[in-house]
């Protein structure tokens, strides 16, 4: 990652190239990967004209909304150089679905999963989870997890990765049998025997929710596992 991070530092204006130079590729508007990155068409504008915000994160989630590996926003050889460039531009299949939205805040009624039989989108699937079958994925709700998951930011879970203290997970509440279940964006700060505790960012605040409404908690998976980083 060190590494990584220095290369990137110092390539910033082949990074923003590489991102327009993708898009267009793929008949893209600058307000379609916005659409994709869940943020407004003047961030792709300056992330491609001048760099901005293009941190080794920031270019993780470009490359899943292109559908592309990561190393193709890494590296200098453009596409037609050799069989690595071409395996690196084939995309990732579109084969996990969206169950819905997520919210952070502690209320909201929007944070639901949708319906968990019937996805309501298939999302690109990064190299780092090529052989996992137990993800899906799911649209953050309003800023109240920013500035780690921002409104509108795709973010991939996991059903069988055990969460422990510590990880961003997402809290399925179900208050009564038959309930449509609330998917809540949170930091698990601990499992107890009556109660699930919680952190939220903005503002900052613990959340408590009885044991006995949790129906599961999944982990949010991290950059680095989705790119097998």
């Amino acid at each position: 990652m060190g590494g990584a991070s220095h290369f990137l530092l110092n390539s910033i204006a082949k990074m923003r190239t590489r991102i327009r130079k993708i898009r267009e590729r793929q008949g893209l508007t600058q307000a379609q990967l916005a659409a994709k990155l869940g943020v407004g068409w003047q961030t792709v504008q300056r992330a491609e004209t001048k760099g901005t915000g293009l941190n080794l994160e920031k270019l993780g989630r470009y490359a899943i909304a292109l559908g592309v590996p990561l190393a193709e926003l890494l590296t200098d050889r453009e596409e037609g150089e050799g069989p690595s460039d071409r395996a690196a531009s084939r995309p990732f299949p579109a084969d996990v679905p969206v169950m819905g939205s997520a919210a952070g805040a502690a209320i909201d009624d929007t944070a639901l999963i949708i319906d968990q039989e019937a996805p309501i989108a298939w999302v690109q699937r990064p190299p780092g989870i090529s052989l996992a079958r137990d993800v899906y994925a799911l649209h953050v709700v309003n800023n109240s997890m920013a500035p780690r998951y921002m409104e509108g930011e795709l973010i991939y879970v996991s059903r069988a990765r055990q969460a422990r203290p510590g990880d961003h997970v997402i809290i399925l509440i179900s208050n009564y049998e038959g309930a449509p279940q609330q998917a809540y964006v949170k930091n698990l700060v601990r499992i107890g025997d009556d109660w699930v505790v919680a952190a939220q960012y903005n503002p900052p605040a613990n959340v408590e929710y009885r044991r006995n409404t949790v129906a599961a908690i999944h982990r949010i998976l991290t950059l680095k596992e989705l790119f097998g980083l």
